[in-house]
């Protein structure tokens, strides 16, 4: 079945009224159904509802559309995700237009069974005599058991072997494996997550994907998370999404976060509009699926340095969205969690009213010297690196330059020298022969052979800029112990390669970071090889066969999915 036919198919097996009226109160007047606008603040009804022609239209916003529409809106989901939802209340499956192999999709609903399975075992574990210590754990963060179900947190001791129940369930030692959360000890499994107690994480519909696990007592690291896997890609989720979109919606805010700990804090303070992006860059991929809901977006990271570097780093990612965020600062360097246990929820919403947009903040800085403007712009000019949107773009400068006195055309042509000079700057690293990035992946790579062996199947040779890394890549991938190539390849490869092994000084950036562009790296180099088979068959007047059709289809819904996730077919790494 095509796409459209599909589409059609589900507008026809829904009821636009009994989908609305499961969200919003609705009223019979006349033919139509009236109630308020869930997308805006209103106290007289303008939200109408027509069953005639399966359409909804507010006349106060002016928001319309069908069904698909409004599962889109309300849900805060993009395009294919309200499709997906509406053919699940409609009784269909996308399996009839994607083209996901049914192995892949088997692959995936086992997985997302058995992350189901390993939840439901470990809160029924944190309840039992061997939780215990995990209780009390969980007591002294303010955490109570009404909690404990609304975020399913549970609990693993260290003395615990949680795969036989799994294996009882049908599940194999290879599906464990799988999961990234178990690995071979003799012959049996061990869970990563021992001695922890568990916060899982779900997707956008609240299905369990992955998991968090925070140690108790001493023991490193002290958070550990699911690595990811075909169902779980850190970049793409928000935590509590699931749980705050509804009150994202009705409070017309979200609240930002770093970690699920600060989101469990938050949400038990009253602050239900939280969520917190997964131990990783903060991505435009969330960023745009926060500005579905609202545009009024609060970053509350912890207050040191380091968390304020992170607030601006997560203000540019806004910006690239056309979002303009603000950035609450908490004093003495407190996390989320410990302000509100010393001063309360109160004077965190003090805060917040008083918070500052990044560009304000960076104006009103104490930058002394003769070139303390000079550095503001500087500053400023970094948010807005990666914006694409020239009125986005204007609409900043010129507030800045008003702000600090200074001509407007003065201030964008500084702007787009600076822009240059990033560019031309990006060009000149690209084209060193070292890539600091691709060596930390490397050493990663080295160091955790399971990491290597989840991506065997994408690495190759020439996806690497640096020339060693490169060269290394390739002898692993044709089966060459790494102790192999210190002994056998010149001074720089067995350099490479020894440091990796044996120094414990972690690389500069993280592995999650590092995932992410290495995944966005395979799919721009997917695209240019499909791109080259196209100008290929066309060049030999092959435009008629089912390989050069079936090639444009693919390479177009690929170049689709890569400008949703990233801005466009460019790299930034």
């Amino acid at each position: 079945m095509g796409i459209d036919a599909f589409l059609e198919e589900v507008r026809s097996r829904l009821d636009i009224v009994s989908v609305v009226s499961s969200y919003v109160p609705l009223k019979r007047v006349g033919k139509n159904y009236q109630g308020l606008c869930p997308f805006h603040i209103e106290k007289t009804p303008s939200f109408t509802v027509s069953p005639d022609k399966q359409m909804f239209y507010c006349f106060g916003c002016g928001v319309g559309g069908d069904v698909i529409k409004f599962i889109q809106l309300i849900e805060g989901v993009d395009f294919l995700e309200a499709v997906e939802m509406a053919a699940q209340l409609a009784g269909l499956s996308l399996d009839e237009i994607r083209r996901e192999s049914p192995k892949d999709k088997r692959e995936k609903d086992r997985l997302k069974a058995l992350h189901a399975l390993l939840a439901s075992s470990f809160s029924s574990i944190l309840r039992t005599d061997a939780g215990t210590v995990a209780r009390e754990y969980l007591k002294s963060r303010g955490i109570t058991p009404l909690w404990w179900e609304v975020f399913k947190i549970g609990f693993l001791p260290a003395d615990m072997d949680i795969a036989p129940l799994c294996y009882k369930r049908g599940f194999t030692q290879e599906e464990l494996i799988a999961t990234g959360l178990f690995y071979r000890k003799g012959d049996g499994l061990v869970c990563r997550l021992s001695n922890r107690v568990i916060i899982p994480i779900c997707d956008y519909a609240g299905s369990v994907v992955a998991f968090g696990g925070r140690v108790i007592g001493e023991g490193e690291p002290k958070y550990l998370n699911s690595p990811e896997t075909p169902i779980f890609q850190k970049g793409k989720l928000l935590f509590g999404w699931h749980l705050a979109k509804e009150y994202i919606r009705t409070k017309g805010r979200v609240i930002l976060v770093e970690g699920y700990m600060d989101v469990i804090s938050m949400h038990i303070a009253g602050f239900r509009e939280t969520v917190a992006s997964l131990g990783t860059a903060f991505t435009v991929e969330q960023a745009k699926r926060i500005s579905r809901l609202t545009r009024n977006v609060f970053i509350l990271y912890d207050g040191d340095n380091a968390g304020l570097k992170a607030a601006f780093r997560a203000s540019k990612v806004f910006y690239a969205v056309g979002v303009e965020p603000k950035v609450v600062v908490l004093p003495d360097g407190k996390d989320p969690d410990d302000f509100l246990k010393d001063v309360g929820p109160l004077d965190l919403e003090a805060l917040m009213v008083r918070a500052k947009t990044p560009v304000d903040m960076l104006i009103e800085e104490d930058v002394g010297g003769a070139l303390g403007t000079r550095e503001k712009l500087r500053r400023i000019f970094e948010l807005l690196e990666d914006t694409k949107d020239a009125l986005v773009v204007d609409s900043v400068l010129s507030y800045a330059a008003t702000r600090l006195g200074l001509p407007f055309e003065d201030v964008r042509a500084s702007f787009k020298e600076s822009r240059r000079a990033v560019i031309r700057k990006q060009e000149n690293r690209d084209n060193g022969r070292r890539v600091s990035w691709e060596r930390d992946f490397l050493v990663y790579l080295l160091r955790d052979p399971g990491l290597f062996e989840r991506y065997r199947g994408k690495l190759s040779p020439e996806l690497f800029k640096d020339k060693e890394v490169s060269f290394v890549v390739d002898r692993l991938l044709k089966g060459d112990p790494p102790e192999r190539m210190v002994n056998d390849c010149g001074q720089d490869i067995s350099s490479l390669v020894a440091k990796a092994l044996f120094s414990e000084a972690s690389p500069d950036e993280e592995l999650s970071v590092l995932e992410e562009r290495i995944l966005k790296r395979i799919e721009l180099f997917e695209l240019e090889r499909i791109k080259r088979r196209i100008k290929e068959l066309a060049a030999s007047n092959m435009c008629d066969t089912e390989e050069y059709k079936s090639l444009v289809s693919t390479y177009i819904e690929k170049l689709k999915a890569t400008k949703r996730v990233g801005g466009g077919i460019h790299e930034s790494c």
